[in-house]
């Protein structure tokens, strides 16, 4: 069984090492300051090392002030979903879409444990969570 685990976990690692080495920006060391990260398969690395090679190709490292595609839809989600202004999201895997940082503050968190906020979160974001490798989620209640 501890084998099993190690295998696992090897497996994982070179997942993201693939895909850190697909983006070229960094992304192994962004992916270690995480607070909450899906799992990765290889099929999710091989999805995403895709869009980063497509993504490196097409565009720039920066986007128009205004944050890239899916930036835009993710904060519109949030948005809506919460009913709130307070969104902020971050692309940090340099545009391709493989890690995103999220934050947002919502009165409907208010009396709920972090845990069930973030869940909240995760489930408003579950389709787009499919197609990540790691998501880092930040909630609070306005003061």
């Amino acid at each position: 069984q501890h084998r099993q685990q190690v295998a696992a976990q090897l497996t994982t690692f070179f997942n993201m090492m693939s895909l850190a080495r697909i983006c070229g920006r960094g992304l192994l060391s962004r992916m270690a300051q995480t607070q909450q990260a899906t799992s990765v398969s290889a099929a999710s690395a091989q999805a995403v090392g895709q869009r980063c090679m497509s993504g490196a190709a097409s565009s720039g490292s920066g986007s128009s002030g205004s944050g890239s595609e899916g930036e835009q839809r993710i904060a519109a989600q949030l948005r809506k979903a919460f009913e709130t202004e307070e969104v902020e999201v971050e692309d940090q895997s340099g545009g391709c879409g493989a890690q995103y940082a999220v934050s947002v503050v919502s009165t409907k968190f208010k009396g709920l444990t972090m845990v069930k906020q973030h869940r909240l979160v995760s489930d408003v974001l579950k389709e787009e969570i499919k197609n990540m490798h790691a998501i880092r989620i930040q909630t609070a209640v306005p003061k």
